[in-house]
């Protein structure tokens, strides 16, 4: 089973992280060891920090690893023997430094690795509309079983969703250098392409039980030229600077045109027929939507001026980690507005 990479938290709110969890690891730290000197004061400290811990949990993701924070350096420090007070201190003064290194360390190597981030999160979007794309297919074969077709394109969509929105809260989140509008623009496109491959859905049923069995082994083929192509375009975002060149699969889709038009001209009023040029026009777009992908991935494409213009904080998931949370002031995030290819411009 492949394993996903899982969303990385927005580079803008790394450094208010690591830092309150370097505040919590060494108040932690200071209370286990100043607390052994006395058999009272260490129960209610180990009270307190499991009571603290538990409540601090109560506020999500990012808060359990808070937590876990909090409860680590207090075990930790646990295990120290100290002498005296002086003891305890220098231990203290060295755990600081360490600990100061360690996050300023963190949040350096954060910052360097953001694009890369941000590529795998792409790539790993790009092969999920891959894997939807065969899943896809397969409904088109005319000798494939419809239930267990269905159930694996239901399954290759739930996946994608999920990587699209990933790679929607990181790439959505930082828009200021070129780079990162393009990467932007590349995710644009494909969702361009998911859209308009989408939209063909509601002729499955239909589909699956037209007599044009050529037509449909043709639709088939052209779909998995499609996601090769995709799947292709992922070992691009092994470079910071890639080089990729359009194509679009014309003759193909000229030969399916072909045969959908012969077939509607001798059957104009056969909702099959008609469902079947419907299709067709459907995902011709989306080979050529496939293309602006490429384009978009090429080092010589300038950014376009849309990332910069829209609104793109209503297609984030709400991933606030502040003191505000704390207070349960935090707004749920927007459901963004369904128009054209599910996007609201503002």
């Amino acid at each position: 089973m492949r394993q996903h990479l899982r969303p990385p938290d927005p580079l803008r709110q790394k450094a208010w992280i690591i830092g309150l969890a370097l505040a919590a690891a060494c108040f932690f730290t200071t209370l286990s060891s100043l607390a052994q000197f006395s058999p009272t004061l260490f129960i209610l400290a180990t009270a307190f920090t499991g009571f603290f811990s538990g409540l601090v949990s109560a506020y999500g993701r990012w808060s359990l690893s808070f937590a876990m924070t909090c409860v680590l350096a207090f075990v930790f420090a646990m295990g120290q023997q100290f002498r005296d007070g002086s003891d305890a201190l220098d231990h203290l003064v060295v755990y600081v430094c360490g600990a100061l290194i360690y996050a300023t360390y963190t949040v350096a190597m954060a910052w360097a690795f953001d694009d890369r981030i941000r590529r795998l999160l792409l790539a790993e979007a790009m092969r999920a509309f891959a894997d939807y794309l065969r899943a896809k297919a397969a409904l088109y074969n005319p000798d494939a079983q419809g239930p267990a077709a269905f159930r694996a394109l239901i399954d290759a969509h739930a996946a994608l969703a999920d990587r699209l929105q990933a790679a929607r809260d990181s790439l959505f989140a930082r828009r200021r250098h070129p780079l990162q509008l393009k990467r932007i623009d590349t995710l644009i496109a494909l969702l361009d392409a998911f859209e308009t491959v989408l939209s063909s859905d509601a002729d499955f049923e239909m589909l699956r039980r037209a007599p044009q069995r050529e037509a449909m082994w043709q639709l088939n083929a052209f779909v998995h030229l499609m996601a090769d192509e995709v799947e292709g375009l992922t070992l691009a975002l092994r470079s910071r600077h890639a080089t990729t060149t359009a194509r679009t699969h014309s003759e193909e889709a000229a030969q399916l045109v072909g045969m959908v038009t012969a077939a509607a001209e001798a059957s104009p009023q056969d909702p099959t027929v008609l469902a079947l040029v419907a299709t067709v026009n459907k995902l011709v777009l989306a080979d050529s939507y496939v293309a602006a992908l490429a384009t978009t991935l090429d080092r010589a494409t300038p950014p376009s001026n849309l990332a910069a213009r829209l609104d793109l904080a209503a297609f984030q998931q709400n991933s606030r980690a502040d003191l505000a949370c704390c207070g349960g002031n935090c707004a749920p995030a927007r459901p963004p507005s369904v128009t054209r290819c599910g996007w609201r411009w503002r």
